[in-house]
């Protein structure tokens, strides 16, 4: 640890960490309850989305974990697409930024990156984007 050099900030916020693992709850976790989410979880919630939004399709997808020791795994996943693709600059610049990928045409958001919680201001930023096009 010495070579690292962590501070007191660090060491507390590892011990945290540990503390949840520890205890068996590391779904409090965000990455790790977005990392176990199960593909039933993920289409059930795909399809919530896409229907509060008028012209959203569900579709397969893959989510790419891109970090630590996994930077180039690939997890199943569902994606609700929206199009055309010229709403993802709206999106970014949105008051609340959504950050979604563009593929063949349409803007991909990846439910396994999306909590429910969010479900309310994605509808809301995604229909006001798509209603200015």
């Amino acid at each position: 640890m010495r070579a690292l050099r962590p501070d007191k900030l660090a060491i507390a916020w590892l011990a945290a960490t540990l503390a949840l693992v520890r205890a068996g709850t590391p779904e409090r976790l965000p990455v790790l309850a977005m990392l176990a989410r199960t593909d039933a979880e993920l289409q059930a919630a795909a399809r919530a989305l896409a229907a509060r939004i008028p012209g959203a399709r569900v579709e397969r997808s893959t989510s790419t974990v891109g970090g630590g020791a996994m930077p180039t795994a690939q997890l199943p996943s569902w994606a609700v697409t929206v199009g055309p693709a010229s709403i993802e600059a709206k999106l970014r610049a949105a008051a609340t930024p959504i950050l979604a990928r563009v593929e063949d045409g349409r803007v991909w958001l990846d439910l396994r990156t999306i909590g429910a919680d969010e479900h309310d201001a994605i509808v809301a930023t995604v229909v006001t984007a798509c209603s200015a096009v």
